[in-house]
């Protein structure tokens, strides 16, 4: 290790200080409303106990949440760490409940959403109900592609949310 690579406590150090923690008990809007305002692209992460011990083995992966413009504290776990440690953690903020808050916001403004992740048929599953209910899905691609043919997807297509559904670290990591 040299001078400039933290050590596995460091890293964890700065994993937990870089966790957005929006104040008030039903912060969803207040988060979606952030990307609304974007200029430019914004990347918004999940950090739960599973996403933090892989930060523990992979200094790359912590890099990656470190570096997203949003990360979200998810899960009991993070929540009992961060008050063990004298640090507010506010709401329990995860992809399973933001995900579908957020995509109805695109879907009623009718802006353009590029699935990435997953598997047939649930891609497929995922796009027609977006459709269903309004929405554009401008891209769909299986979670299982080289990441050169993510970033030559998405130079062909609009797309205002792109949802990555890989599993972790693989969609952080992208």
């Amino acid at each position: 290790m040299n001078a400039q690579t933290p050590s596995v406590y460091g890293r964890l150090r700065e994993v937990l200080a870089a966790i957005d923690v929006p104040a008030g008990a039903r912060a969803g809007p207040l988060w979606t409303g952030c990307l609304d305002v974007a200029s430019q692209p914004q990347i918004v992460s999940f950090v739960n106990a599973h996403a933090f011990n892989l930060a523990a083995r992979d200094a790359s992966f912590a890099t990656a949440l470190i570096a997203s413009d949003m990360l979200l504290r998810d899960g009991s776990g993070m929540k009992l760490l961060m008050k063990t440690l004298g640090r507010e953690p506010g709401p329990n903020l995860n992809g399973t409940d933001l995900i579908p808050e957020l995509l109805s916001d695109f879907i009623s403004e009718k802006r353009p959403i590029a699935l990435m992740g997953t598997s047939e048929p649930w891609l497929s599953k995922a796009g027609e109900a977006i459709t269903a209910q309004g929405g554009t899905v401008v891209l769909s691609i299986d979670g299982f592609q080289s990441d050169a043919v993510y970033a030559e997807a998405l130079k062909g297509v609009s797309a205002d949310l792109v949802i990555l559904a890989m599993g972790m670290p693989r969609q952080e990591m992208l």
